[in-house]
């Protein structure tokens, strides 16, 4: 499962809280409550996470027809996976990696 976005003014959620949050976003995507959605990611709430039947926020979007819902999830999945993909030049430095850093900075 993927790392769980933090909300900087709230405690980290724990599994139980973050299950609820799942729970709150896939029936916030089936009814298309937008700004419910958003909340709900910003907190916390896994994108990915399977239901019982095997689907995740996406699928549900897609399924009960819910495009806004569809295209908000999917920049948030995408703005979550490119915030773990950055590494900054401490990261990179301590790893060994000066050649590296040298070569994308220039």
């Amino acid at each position: 499962m993927p790392d769980r976005q933090t909300n900087f003014s709230s405690p980290v959620p724990s599994p139980q809280q973050d299950q609820t949050l799942d729970r709150a976003l896939w029936h916030a995507v089936q009814y298309g409550d937008l700004p419910s959605v958003r909340r709900l990611v910003g907190m916390g709430a896994d994108v990915e996470a399977l239901n019982a039947q095997g689907m995740n926020a996406l699928h549900l979007a897609t399924y009960y027809g819910q495009i806004e819902a569809y295209k908000t999830l999917l920049a948030a999945r995408q703005m979550t996976r490119l915030t773990q993909a950055v590494f900054t030049r401490e990261q990179i430095l301590a790893q060994g990696g000066e050649a590296v850093y040298k070569r994308n900075a220039a």
